[in-house]
């Protein structure tokens, strides 16, 4: 006779539950333990703002009931994301701004610069060297600036001198910056162009009569509404959406050499708006307003991917994302003699035991202020490019050739 032991029915109910509730605890456990990720991008449009890792996992909408915002620029150095405004409804563009995780920056804040100060905003950049935030002003038909703290507002540009004769701006709406040369890209939806000129203008001329505006691209047909634009000056290209003919260009930063990296014979592209570049990737990020799709793809047009699309970024509201914004390291260059302070965005950080290298060398006084965003100082190294790790206890995250040693 085959022998067993007896177990009271209560305890093998008790075994059984304490089984359950170990399993569970187990696997919520292993669920958390996610590695560090890089990178992450931030989005408005529909009235709200919202981010995402770059492969579109942990989308989140961090503030609704906007101002219909349409552009938008990241300042991870002081923890902040700053929007333009349309209020096509109400007085007036404007600017907004708020922590990086879409809490205030200072209580009972509403506005930076307030609406009515101009008429409707698109995109917007920031000029770190000078704090100075620029945005196009479409119908106003301004490019604009300010302070970062919202003083100051005046104009940059609204008419120029071409061809012996003043030329108006007709309806700017994509900026891009280079804070180096100090040169201000835009595009202009019904001119169809690309232009160029000076942050500053030239003595004794101002934004009416400015005489260093370069029309870079020209139309190529009827039907160009260039929309937003990035620039990677290193490998001398611009980067551009065009809602009219439903694609997504590239030029030489002198305008020359224009490609159709994306076009509707590839896919389903119909009103691309905004665009956003990763450059240690090698990729780009575009929004498309009537197909509530985000997508990413290299910067020669190829392995195009979806994203977040559809009912995720419909929330009720009449039109999907717009302005976007790539960001991971800022700033992503610094002295060989190391010292300064970098932000780092991405996910899974861990206070108190998050580990960041540059090569080799170990970065001091890391900060992780969320499982978002963390600031660390940058050890010495040797010019030139050098790969970024992130640490933590459930594993780690690299970035080759991430930060650039000078």
């Amino acid at each position: 006779m085959d022998s067993f032991l007896a177990i009271p029915a209560g305890a093998v109910r008790r075994t059984s539950v304490t089984a359950i509730l170990s399993f569970l605890v187990i696997s919520q456990a292993v669920a958390t333990e996610v590695p560090p990720r890089i990178g992450l991008l931030y989005w408005v449009g529909g009235n709200q703002l919202s981010r995402a890792n770059v492969d579109g996992s942990e989308f989140e909408v961090l503030l609704t009931d906007l101002d219909e915002p349409d552009g938008l620029v990241t300042d991870p150095l002081n923890n902040l994301v700053y929007w333009t405004n349309m209020s096509f409804g109400g007085p007036g563009g404007s600017l907004q701004r708020a922590r990086l995780d879409g809490s205030p920056v200072e209580k009972g804040e509403s506005y930076l610069v307030p609406p009515g100060s101009f008429q409707v905003g698109k995109e917007i950049e920031l000029d770190s060297q000078t704090g100075k935030l620029y945005w196009a002003d479409r119908d106003g038909r301004h490019v604009m600036r300010a302070n970062a703290d919202g003083s100051q507002v005046e104009p940059v540009l609204h008419a120029f001198m071409y061809k012996g004769a003043v030329k108006s701006l007709e309806n700017p709406v994509g900026i891009a910056l280079d804070s180096e040369r100090r040169q201000i890209y835009i595009t202009d939806r019904f001119m169809g162009t690309v232009l160029r000129f000076g942050m500053d203008a030239p003595a004794g001329e101002h934004y009416l009569n400015r005489s260093d505006v370069e029309i870079l691209v020209q139309p190529r047909s009827k039907d160009d509404r260039p929309i937003d634009i990035d620039l990677d000056l290193e490998q001398g290209h611009m980067y551009w959406t065009d809602r009219g003919v439903h694609q997504v260009l590239r030029a030489d930063l002198d305008g020359s050499e224009i490609e159709v990296l994306v076009d509707p014979g590839r896919i389903a592209i119909k009103d691309p708006i905004g665009m956003s570049l990763d450059l240690v990737n090698r990729q780009m990020y575009w929004t498309d307003m009537s197909t509530h799709k985000i997508h990413r793809a290299n910067l020669d047009g190829s392995q195009v991917e979806e994203i977040l699309g559809g009912s995720q970024l419909l929330n009720g509201v009449p039109y999907g994302p717009l302005g976007i914004q790539y960001r991971a390291l800022e700033p992503e260059r610094g002295s060989a003699a190391g010292g300064n302070r970098i932000a780092l965005l991405g996910d899974n950080f861990v206070a108190g035991e998050t580990e960041v290298r540059l090569g080799s060398a170990k970065a001091a006084d890391v900060e992780v202020v969320d499982e978002k965003l963390l600031y660390f100082t940058a050890p010495a190294g040797k010019p030139g490019r050098v790969e970024l790790t992130v640490i933590t206890p459930t594993g780690k995250a690299s970035l080759r050739e991430a930060y650039r040693y000078e």
